[in-house]
């Protein structure tokens, strides 16, 4: 399962041309940045704020997940962003358990890869 989530091939290529040391600080910003985007899809914000916002934010995140070998939560975070454009908000929030769930066995993927601890 970890394969799905994690592209074991990509963090290890950045490992090696970078350091560890700085792949574990990008992908600690990563954490942060999708912790904080969790955070507001999780809340009365998140259910408040602009559609707009909601779409650029994930958006972001959907590509630093590329850039860090998350293929599961850029998948993920792309289709949602294509059904949110299509259907409406509606599809963001009918998909947030599945991405809850996918985003904490991510960070469990990336920690048993030796990263954030």
């Amino acid at each position: 399962m970890t394969d799905e989530i994690l592209n074991k091939r990509v963090l290890g290529e950045l490992s090696e041309q970078l350091s560890h040391d700085t792949a574990e600080m990008l992908l600690t910003r990563y954490e942060d940045e999708a912790n904080a985007l969790m955070t507001l899809l999780n809340s009365q914000q998140g259910k408040d704020a602009p559609v707009e916002d909601l779409i650029k934010d994930i958006h972001k995140t959907a590509g630093s997940s590329a850039q860090l070998g998350l293929s599961a939560m850029r998948h993920k975070l792309n289709v949602i962003e294509v059904n949110v454009k299509q259907q409406g908000v509606d599809a963001l929030w009918s998909e947030i358990d599945n991405l809850n769930t996918l985003w904490k066995d991510s960070k469990d993927a990336i920690r048993n890869e030796g990263f954030l601890s």
